[in-house]
């Protein structure tokens, strides 16, 4: 019988328990008493990832898009290593698939119909949205909520696709005010 390693983070509003096949979180966020924990299977979070990942295209395309390694990501698939919160919601959002769905917790997606479809974008598209988005929060020091993230990549997307794969300083600009916005409360989409 494995023994469950228990860690806490900072606030302590994440607690985890690990074990070889299952990861099971509390509740985020929350002081209650009544703090149950929810099972997640590392080896269904990995068969949702491929098939999200097969959303954007080859396996690689599908790392590239969202920050990390292909060997990483293939990690990922067979349930050997836990992905990080960024990779997760960067899949979530460029596939189109919610987080609670790659977690394993609502099984009400229906994404069989989006595999047979062909990806909207090109991962050297995406790819770049990626880049260039990451690059200025970082210039900004600053984080985008997911929901945000992957809206503000849509635009940046849409950008690149009409400009043949290259930004106008405009754009960029545009991208930084549209941040702050976003920041400040001012834009909500």
């Amino acid at each position: 019988m494995a023994v469950p390693i228990r860690q806490s983070f900072k606030s302590g509003a994440i607690v985890q328990n690990k074990t070889a096949e299952t990861v099971t979180y509390a509740r985020i966020g929350t002081k209650s008493a009544d703090s149950e924990l929810v099972p997640i299977s590392l080896a269904d979070v990995g068969a949702r990832i491929g098939t999200a990942a097969d959303l954007l295209g080859t396996r690689a395309d599908a790392a590239k898009a969202i920050g990390v390694s292909a060997s990483a990501l293939q990690r990922y698939i067979k349930g050997d290593n836990e992905p990080p919160f960024t990779a997760i919601a960067r899949l979530a959002a460029l596939s189109g698939v919610s987080i609670a769905w790659l977690a394993g917790l609502d099984g009400t997606e229906n994404v069989q119909n989006r595999v047979s479809q062909p990806a909207r974008l090109d991962a050297w598209t995406l790819g770049q949205a990626v880049y260039v988005l990451d690059g200025v929060l970082s210039q900004l020091a600053s984080h985008m909520q997911p929901q945000a993230y992957a809206e503000t990549l849509l635009m940046l997307c849409d950008y690149l696709q009409a400009g043949g794969g290259k930004l106008q300083p405009d754009n960029v600009v545009d991208l930084v005010q549209y941040i702050k916005r976003r920041q400040n409360g001012n834009e909500s989409g």
